[in-house]
């Protein structure tokens, strides 16, 4: 099943892969979770308390590999629920 569930990440992944379209949503979800979830270990909830502009200025400073990273854990977990 673990096979499965990783196979259904990658298909849903591979309709995101423009950096920039990934960039904005952690941006979006770094103001709240949709799925009403506070985890301690999210690593997006960590800059909700930060102002929007310091939202953005951390988002661009992700390189295209951090943004795919941090995006997967989003995903994940969204597929989680």
């Amino acid at each position: 099943m673990a096979g499965s569930k990783q196979a259904n990440i990658s298909i849903g992944l591979a309709q995101y892969r423009d950096p920039e379209f990934l960039r904005a949503m952690l941006i979006g979800l770094t103001i709240d979770c949709p799925l009403d979830r506070n985890f301690d270990q999210c690593p997006l909830r960590l800059d909700r308390s930060t102002s929007f502009d310091e939202k953005i200025a951390w988002a661009e400073s992700l390189t295209g590999r951090e943004i795919m990273d941090l995006y997967a854990v989003h995903h994940q977990c969204f597929q989680s629920k």
